[in-house]
Formats: C-alpha cells, sequence, structure tokens
C-alpha cells in the first residue's frame, strides 16, 4: 500500500506499507512499514518499522528493527 507522492515509487519489495512523501522509495526490502517523509526510503532490509521524517533512509541490510526520529 502506497500514500504520498512518490510512496514507493520504483520499489521492488512486496508486502510493505508505505506512507509519506517519498516515503519506501527505491525500497526493495519486504514486509516493511514506512511512515513518515523520505522514510525508508533507497533501503533494501526486511521486516523493519521505519516512523519519522528519514527514518531508515539509505539503509541497508536491517532486518527487524524499529526505528523512530
Amino acid at each position: 500500500m502506497f500514500i504520498g507522492s512518490y510512496a514507493g515509487e520504483d520499489s521492488n519489495g512486496k508486502q510493505n506499507i508505505t506512507i509519506g512523501t517519498q516515503a519506501g522509495r527505491y525500497n526493495d526490502g519486504n514486509n516493511n512499514v514506512f511512515i513518515g517523509l523520505n522514510s525508508g526510503r533507497n533501503s533494501n532490509g526486511g521486516s523493519n518499522i521505519f516512523l519519522g521524517s528519514d527514518s531508515g533512509r539509505e539503509s541497508f541490510y536491517l532486518m527487524q528493527m524499529v526505528m523512530c526520529l
């Protein structure tokens, strides 16, 4: 599910929830929740929850992480 401008654009991940402008954009991970501007942008880990602007942005290989900013 993608809500927000460019949310999930060019994403190859599956079963992700993205809410916010560019949240989850360029994401390749699965089973993630991204909430906030640029949250999880350009990330590729799986089973993560990122809350807040730029949380988890440019993160790689994180598994089962909760990050709040």
